[in-house]
């Protein structure tokens, strides 16, 4: 059974055109702002879509849920390349937004419950690091492929997606979702409102956990999105080598999701180093600004956030303890997550415009000094055993 999840994961994370995609929309709809809305329209969607898909996860199936992303994966990148309209575009992008909110926390609910039914659940932490792994080597790989097929035909890393979305959609056919190790709620199992109470008692009862980790993650984010490209541009690093460098990021991701199976400690470490280590990566590269420096800092934040995310996805399914809830509060932890990442983005671009790159760099740093102390200052009842 495992191997069918690895191939999945794999396929899903096979998105050879994510790293031209900016460049094809700047040269079908020939403006910045239409490229910017275009970009946002994806964001939004993905924001209103992440907490009612979760729900649909948990009530109508977690396998349903992932394969009715993978289709509206398939459907966006089809509209993508048959149309150039630009009200075509942006649906194409809303639904490529919706599509990851129907996968988001329904795959690794799928994962956790199949492997707690088939008595292997102590497997489930190996497994996600791995999945975590080989999905970035997929995805590092698919960049490059992209890249290159690009320059053939515009449409060949499109197709290239939704070829491996297909193939993904046919594993996933063959894997059988297990019945939930739930809680039992006698005489009202089935209920929609049921469960919509017993979602809200479980993030609620996990909401400093979730607001406490995921501030971590959105200063990541933010940072990630928003100052790399800056610094690398501002280091001197040609725009021809962007893609490249960020696809070695990729693997770095997976490198540090691997690694962290090796840290005894596991959360308890990585919620304190991960981020404070991040805050001095930033606060060199605010100084040094040098391509020599910038580019090893970023595969090294790169790799502390591969280990802090996946050792964080692990740490809040253990905290689950209604499995009949597990896909929706995975996306309120993903919805708080991308909330947060896009009011810091939002808020470090006006203090940049106003001060500059160097002091921006700094103020990052901060904020990774804050959110860890946050983040181990918090409060939480429901600590996971």
């Amino acid at each position: 059974m495992i191997h069918r999840f690895y191939i999945t994961s794999i396929l899903k994370s096979a998105l050879f055109h994510v790293p031209i995609l900016v460049i094809y929309m700047k040269d079908v709809v020939n403006s910045p702002l239409h490229v910017a809305f275009l970009l946002s329209a994806k964001t939004i969607a993905t924001m209103f879509f992440e907490i009612p898909t979760g729900f649909v996860a948990d009530r109508a199936g977690r396998k349903t849920s992932v394969l009715i992303g993978l289709g509206l994966t398939v459907i966006s990148l089809i509209l993508f390349v048959s149309h150039t309209a630009f009200p075509i575009l942006v649906l194409a992008q809303v639904l490529f937004g919706i599509a990851e909110t129907f996968d988001s926390g329904a795959y690794t609910a799928l994962l956790h419950d199949n492997l707690e039914a088939s008595g292997e659940g102590e497997r489930f932490d190996e497994t996600l690091r791995g999945l975590s792994f080989w999905s970035s080597v997929s995805l590092f790989t698919a960049f490059i492929v992209g890249s290159f097929a690009y320059d053939s035909h515009f449409a060949i890393p499109f197709v290239a997606s939704a070829a491996a979305a297909i193939l993904a959609v046919l594993v996933l056919l063959f894997i059988d979702e297990k019945p939930h190790a739930q809680e039992k709620h006698p005489g009202e199992a089935g209920s929609p409102k049921s469960l919509l109470r017993r979602i809200l008692g479980e993030s609620k009862t996990h909401m400093g956990f979730l607001m406490a980790s995921n501030t971590v993650g959105a200063v990541f984010y933010a940072a990630y999105l928003l100052m790399i490209p800056l610094l690398f541009e501002g280091s001197g690093l040609p725009i021809a080598h962007f893609g490249w460098v960020f696809a070695i990021g990729v693997l770095s991701f997976g490198y540090g999701a691997k690694l962290s199976g090796n840290l005894s400690s596991s959360m308890p470490f990585l919620k304190f180093t991960s981020p404070l280590a991040a805050a001095g990566l930033f606060a060199a590269l605010a100084y040094t600004p040098t391509v020599f420096v910038v580019v090893p800092l970023f595969f090294a934040m790169r790799i502390l956030w591969g280990a802090y995310s996946v050792t964080l996805g692990i740490e809040l399914n253990k905290r689950i303890k209604d499995s009949t809830t597990r896909a929706t509060v995975l996306s309120v932890a993903s919805a708080i997550e991308g909330g947060l990442a896009t009011v810091l983005m939002i808020a470090l671009g006006a203090f940049m415009r106003a001060t500059s790159l160097h002091a921006t760099g700094l103020l990052i740093a901060a904020l990774f000094c804050a959110a860890s102390a946050s983040f181990t200052l918090v409060s939480d009842r429901s600590a996971a055993p």
